[in-house]
């Protein structure tokens, strides 16, 4: 449905950057409808692969990995709203689309966090909605048949359905704006989904100390008629290495060297320091590579099998480089060790 305001109201249900990717891939190679699906289908049975390979047991695929039309559909429509592909009989990539394919993977992240916040009226009234609340967070039922989603989300002035709102944090958490820490609750699972970016117009500029020219980094928008620049949050080494420690220890009971899984630390720490995966992920390899304070050591092993099923691929830990995930966190001071 097209937005009265600019752009488009609803996000097509396209939940992970990659398919964005393998369906542009397909574009660029001669587009062809059946080809594009098998693309889907091999990024879709693949991340099935790597859950498995978490969980240390075999998983029949499911039939329904193959079928793939409709998430072709919808990448269509979403490559298409943000000026990426062209055509009705013979698809083709724009120039910008072009351009898209060969940028670095953090150059990709900016423009589709732009494209995104431009063109989709709901992806901005998420963000810009949490951005105003105590904390930049919300607390939300996330559950299949949710029929209380609504009820719980319009307090927030989210305006919404969960649909809608889970696309939005998938996407969102990918490009480093958004992150959710899962909490069990009596009325079952609930997320408190927070930003893990600041969004900052031409007021608030030297407040974050960053100079004028220096906005052209950022990835710019349009929201109530009034530019606005947004960027992910960053921490510096040394406080992160200081709140994984403290956090270390309440997960252990204050036991150095008890491993703990990677995915749980991850998630507590991301909440506290209101940062993406990607940045804890980062620094904790740092701290494993060489640091002069503490000795952080990776082990695998299997998550266990009913572990935060619903998001499983956010809850999966990096690999070694010999390919074998990171499941468990061993962390000490190396005077201590």
């Amino acid at each position: 449905m097209k937005s009265l305001e600019r752009g488009y109201k609803y996000l097509p249900t396209v939940r992970r950057v990659e398919y964005l990717l393998d369906f542009l891939q397909a574009v660029s190679e001669g587009y062809d409808r059946e080809r594009a699906e098998q693309k889907l289908a091999e990024r879709k049975t693949a991340f099935e692969l790597e859950k498995s390979k978490a969980l240390g047991r075999g998983r029949p695929f499911m039939k329904k990995l193959k079928k793939t039309k409709r998430l072709r559909e919808h990448c269509l429509t979403l490559c298409t709203h943000i000026g990426f592909v062209k055509g009705k009989e013979r698809l083709e990539l724009t120039d910008e689309g072009k351009v898209f394919l060969g940028l670095e993977e953090m150059e990709q992240r900016n423009t589709l966090t732009r494209k995104l916040l431009n063109v989709y009226t709901s992806f901005t009234h998420v963000l810009m909605t949490i951005s105003k609340l105590p904390q930049a967070e919300v607390v939300l039922p996330m559950k299949k048949n949710n029929v209380i989603f609504v009820q719980k989300a319009t307090p927030y002035g989210l305006k919404v359905g969960q649909t809608t709102f889970e696309v939005v944090r998938d996407l969102a958490s990918q490009l480093d704006l958004m992150n959710w820490h899962p909490v069990e609750t009596g009325e079952g699972r609930y997320e408190k989904v927070f930003l893990t970016c600041k969004i900052m117009n031409r007021g608030h500029v030297d407040s974050f100390g960053i100079h004028q020219r220096e906005l052209g980094k950022f990835p710019k928008f349009i929201y109530d008629n009034q530019e606005f620049w947004i960027r992910p949050i960053q921490v510096a080494y040394e406080k992160f290495k200081q709140t994984l420690w403290e956090e270390y220890l309440k997960a252990t009971k204050y036991v150095p060297r008890k491993p703990v899984f990677y995915s749980k630390l991850r998630s507590e720490v991301c909440y506290k320091m209101r940062i993406s995966d990607r940045a804890f992920d980062c620094h904790t390899r740092q701290i494993m590579k060489s640091d002069k304070v503490y000795r952080l050591v990776g082990s695998g092993g299997n998550l266990p099998y009913s572990r935060d099923m619903a998001s499983l691929l956010k809850s999966l830990p990096p690999k070694t480089e010999r390919g074998e995930y990171i499941i468990y966190l061993k962390m000490d001071t190396k005077e201590g060790s």
